[in-house]
């Protein structure tokens, strides 16, 4: 039997990140599976992958977030999120491209701002695009969706890939931070 015992005593930080690993194997998982027929290759199980996915990326930045010191949000709109993780992490070292951001391209600055505050009044329709078959009115999704579970999982490997590095300077800068230059160091890897 499998218990939640090994998630009761982690801090907030490390939790949030626990479950981050959990979801991203979880969709890699399951996109091999589509890719070697062991899991059916239909949009209905696309759309697992995909919520998998976008709620790693949420769980990161909480991770992130957290870790910093800062009073974790608890929605789930990721540009929200992205903007309050770049207010903890500044540096260019720290920055990240995430998927479930929408991109607003050939438009100007002006007709953008307009557009992303569209999007911020309505913060649930772009996360639960990734998570759900039809919109809070039961209407489904406008447009044609696609999937490609081997682009997918390519693109999964390059950000966790991203995000495992991001981390491992998170914690870096996090042990300095609490322990005295003289004090014994833990790299990175004793988190992990």
């Amino acid at each position: 039997m499998i218990t939640n015992s090994e998630l009761a005593e982690l801090s907030e930080a490390d939790l949030h990140y626990a479950l981050f690993v959990a979801n991203i194997e979880g969709a890699q998982r399951l996109c091999i599976g589509m890719i070697d027929s062991t899991f059916s290759a239909s949009f209905s199980h696309a759309s697992v992958i995909s919520s998998l996915l976008h709620h790693g990326v949420e769980l990161f930045l909480k991770y992130a977030i957290a870790r910093r010191g800062v009073k974790v949000p608890t929605h789930h709109y990721i540009r929200g999120l992205l903007k309050e993780y770049n207010a903890a992490y500044p540096s260019d070292k720290y920055s990240l491209e995430l998927p479930f951001i929408t991109q607003y391209l050939g438009y100007t600055a002006a007709e953008i701002e307009v557009l992303i505050k569209k999007e911020q009044d309505d913060k649930s329709r772009t996360d639960q695009m990734a998570r759900y078959h039809v919109d809070r009115s039961s209407i489904p999704w406008e447009g044609i969706q696609a999937f490609s579970p081997t682009s997918f999982l390519e693109g999964i490997e390059v950000l966790s890939s991203r995000l495992n590095a991001v981390r491992a300077d998170i914690e870096a800068s996090h042990c300095q931070q609490f322990n005295p230059p003289d004090a014994l160091h833990l790299t990175a890897d004793f988190y992990r």
